[in-house]
């Protein structure tokens, strides 16, 4: 038997077998609740995620490919993206194991607006392939960005198929409600052009000013 206590942000408790070798099997049951902000670490720069995990499971079988029985449970999150500008609340889930299957029986949040965003479907615990998934996400009225020059509000329905781990297959609809962007009436005067920008038609003083910076570089 083990436990970790890390106070309000880890408590969890594990008894069982865990072989010291790959090619042994494994027979542990975890229980506990984990707090979703340590997963802050490990996300890129601008990007938090706060809520509580609470799992109740059993992991049987190879190490390779292990049978997991049980379920996580997401409730209370939320995601932000400083930098694109993208907000998520009243973040709950739920997935289930079935064996190498895992079943998102739900998962859902908000975003502003009163907009929606939801994700289901299986992944395969197989990390010898990838692990193998078919997941469907779907929104209404999701604003999708927002970072004070654009904002993005869209209906989405996307597959995604394939091992999650080596380049998945992505299909479906992005349909954009609305676009915005904020222009400013004023750049810096340092302001370069935008990288590899094509201009199709641009007036004459453009013409001329994108002639200069040709010669220039």
């Amino acid at each position: 038997d083990a436990g970790l206590d890390g106070g309000p942000s880890l408590k969890v408790k594990a008894n069982g077998a865990v072989p010291f070798s790959a090619a042994g099997h494994l027979g542990l049951a975890v229980s506990g609740q984990v707090d979703a902000a340590l997963a802050n670490a490990k996300l890129s720069g601008g990007q938090r995620l706060t809520g509580r995990v609470t799992v109740d499971a059993k992991v049987r079988g190879a190490f390779a490919r292990p049978a997991i029985e049980g379920a996580a449970t997401l409730s209370n999150g939320s995601f932000v993206d400083l930098i694109q500008g993208t907000r998520l609340t009243g973040i709950t889930g739920r997935v289930q194991g079935a064996g190498q299957m895992l079943r998102i029986e739900h998962f859902s949040g908000t975003t502003p607006g009163g907009g929606r965003i939801s994700v289901s479907g299986t992944a395969q615990a197989d990390p010898a392939r990838g692990f193998p998934a078919t997941l469907r996400i779907t929104g209404e009225n999701a604003q999708l960005i927002d970072n004070g020059v654009v904002d993005v509000v869209a209906a989405l329905n996307l597959t995604i198929s394939g091992a999650l781990a080596n380049a998945p297959l992505v299909a479906g609809d992005v349909r954009i409600t609305s676009f915005d962007v904020a222009i400013p009436d004023r750049l810096p005067a340092d302001a370069a052009p935008l990288a590899k920008a094509r201009h199709l038609s641009p007036p004459e003083q453009t013409r001329a000013r994108l002639e200069v910076l040709a010669r220039e570089n």
